[in-house]
């Protein structure tokens, strides 16, 4: 969806949530919202969103439902560089007995650990997540391990494991390529040349860069 669509869901959305309705129904309609309202770059108003989603869900008694709202509230506290309170968040929740093993959760922990420089605790729970995320068959499910690869390349470059970040940024170029995804396509090539750009490969990291060759 573009920015114009998603300002329409948003509009609807908006206007559903504030009609009486069932608190199962209100708790989803908030969280879609929520989602809407990241596309559009409107991260506070996100974050209320889907703190309130989470909350009817939890008043509810459905556990399972609050994670997909407590990965938005996640996100964004990260995206305004709240990464001390995203980290208090999953220990509450660890603590309140949710199943926190899902891929997406460990990927999402895993951006809060890289946030706040743990990056060994980063490492582990990529890997834990990437391997949850190969079994994954939604569109969505594949976006998720492209990425995972993506930021696993970043963070071996980062930390000095060159080898590992040529292997994981090649892993998240042929997904980026299979998905048809041009912009993560893109960052996969400027991850791969950059790396090669670093170890002194300054020739294949322009041939990478102007895409002349098959990876």
């Amino acid at each position: 969806m573009d920015r114009e669509q998603w300002g329409k869901a948003h509009s609807y959305l908006s206007r559903a949530s504030r009609a009486p309705s069932d608190p199962f129904l209100k708790a989803e309609i908030l969280h879609k919202d929520g989602e809407a309202l990241r596309a559009l770059g409107r991260f506070r108003e996100s974050l209320l969103c889907d703190r309130s989603a989470s909350a009817l869900y939890q008043k509810l008694r459905i556990p399972s439902e609050r994670l997909a709202p407590l990965l938005g509230v996640s996100g964004c506290l990260r995206v305004l560089g709240r990464y001390g309170e995203a980290r208090r968040l999953w220990a509450q929740v660890k603590k309140q007995g949710l199943d926190l093993s899902l891929a997406e959760v460990e990927l999402e922990r895993a951006l809060v650990a890289r946030g706040q420089g743990h990056f060994d605790e980063t490492r582990q729970r990529l890997r834990r997540a990437l391997r949850g995320l190969r079994t994954a068959r939604s569109l969505s499910g594949r976006s998720s391990l492209q990425h995972a690869y993506w930021i696993l390349g970043g963070l071996e470059r980062f930390t000095g494991f060159f080898p590992q970040a040529l292997i994981a940024f090649k892993q998240a170029e042929r997904l980026a390529r299979e998905s048809g995804d041009v912009s993560a396509h893109a960052f996969a090539l400027c991850g791969l040349a950059g790396v090669e750009r670093v170890v002194g490969h300054a020739r294949a990291s322009l041939t990478i860069i102007n895409g002349r060759i098959a990876l």
